[in-house]
């Protein structure tokens, strides 16, 4: 069974990712926290589509890349969470720096989760 979970996770991450709703948003922080970065990219992903007012991804919208058309209204769209939206993954270190980020953003916005 490890070997599937092993499997099952990263898709799972990135469906909990793709989704990107204030709901999701506890599973998304906990994708910060964990030890395997197939896992956090999409943690991060999630929780910067999600405050910067990215649309839900769908099969639709990734043929027409609106889902990286963020001009949803969102109120925690600032200048340092725009700056730090991230869609494909990066160094090991910009991943490091990104992670950083959005766990601080995560603890400053309480209310959020």
């Amino acid at each position: 069974m490890a070997a599937a979970d092993s499997e099952l996770r990263p898709v799972a991450s990135e469906t909990l990712a793709a989704i990107h709703t204030k709901e999701t948003l506890p599973f998304l922080a906990g994708l910060l926290f964990d030890n395997d970065p197939e896992v956090q990219v999409p943690g991060v992903y999630g929780i910067s589509a999600l405050a910067n007012g990215c649309p839900v991804k769908t099969r639709r919208s990734v043929v027409t890349m609106q889902h990286l058309v963020c001009e949803q209204p969102s109120a925690n769209k600032t200048a340092p969470a725009a700056g730090k939206f991230v869609f494909r993954r990066g160094t090991a270190d910009q991943q490091i720096e990104q992670v950083l980020f959005w766990r601080k953003w995560v603890q400053k916005n309480p209310d959020l989760q």
